[in-house]
């Protein structure tokens, strides 16, 4: 996906939120639609275009409701990662909360279902409250949107973490691992075995050109060979064993009590 050509971009430095990777308010097109840019910081996230570009496009594979995105090249820059608001031109939506998240699972137990096997394929350790927008449709219309996926993958702190990252075969990715506020905030009020067990089949049904275009992309955007070889092979892999991966986690999901998932030895 790319930004019409000779559209307008105007890219501001007011600040969005709290963000570590300092996103800010910027428009697109003469209508001026709203939207957050974040720019590259080799030093604090050498990856963040990757992990964005790379997230963003499997996310739109497996169906999942991510907000319109693209690189863009600025003159005499690094390209940075744009993403239209997804409330329109209106405000961002506050961060979700606890109550939030559970009528989230109640509303929507198959996507949030798919959102948690998600971040665990992309190894998420970045989906807080401030990362999820949701509006409840009762009673009236509904919305819940992901965003922000600078730390999956390669992680903010570059190659260096990756590696560690890729190696670890059995890892939820997305539990926090041991700091509460990385914590997958929709992972402790899942309850449908089966809704689970259908977004599991969603991702095992991503082929390898899928991965192989979003990596793609982002070697467009200034990704390493080796690197986009790394985050290929780990995709692939944690792919290949998200079954595995899952029920091998099984006490990381604590409201479902009963499974009815298959997992292979």
């Amino acid at each position: 996906m790319t930004i019409p050509s000779g559209a307008l971009v105007i890219l501001t430095n007011l600040p969005v939120g709290r963000g570590t990777s300092g996103p800010r308010w910027a428009s697109i097109g003469a209508e001026q639609r709203a939207a957050l840019w974040k720019p590259n910081d080799p030093a604090k996230n050498p990856h963040m275009l990757a992990n964005e570009l790379i997230c963003r496009t499997l996310a739109k594979e497996l169906g999942l409701p991510v907000p319109d995105s693209f690189p863009h090249r600025v003159s005499g820059g690094l390209p940075v990662f744009l993403q239209l608001n997804f409330n329109g031109n209106g405000p961002l939506l506050p961060p979700v909360t606890p109550p939030q998240c559970i009528a989230a699972v109640a509303e929507e137990p198959v996507m949030t279902a798919r959102i948690v096997a998600f971040d665990a394929l992309i190894m998420n350790t970045d989906r807080h409250n401030e990362n999820v927008a949701f509006r409840s449709r009762k009673p009236g219309p509904g919305m819940l949107v992901v965003y922000d996926h600078g730390h999956a993958l390669f992680g903010a702190g570059g190659m260096a973490l990756a590696k560690t990252k890729f190696r670890r075969i059995d890892w939820l990715g997305c539990d926090g691992d041991g700091k509460p506020e990385g914590r997958n905030c929709f992972l402790d009020h899942l309850q449908d075995s089966n809704a689970l067990g259908a977004a599991i089949a969603k991702v095992e049904a991503l082929d390898d050109q899928a991965i192989a275009n979003a990596v793609l992309e982002a070697r467009a955007y200034g990704l390493a060979n080796d690197d986009a070889n790394r985050v290929s092979d780990a995709l692939r892999r944690r792919r290949d064993r998200i079954r595995s991966i899952v029920g091998k986690n099984k006490k990381q999901f604590p409201g479902i009590t009963q499974w009815s998932l298959e997992i292979p030895p």
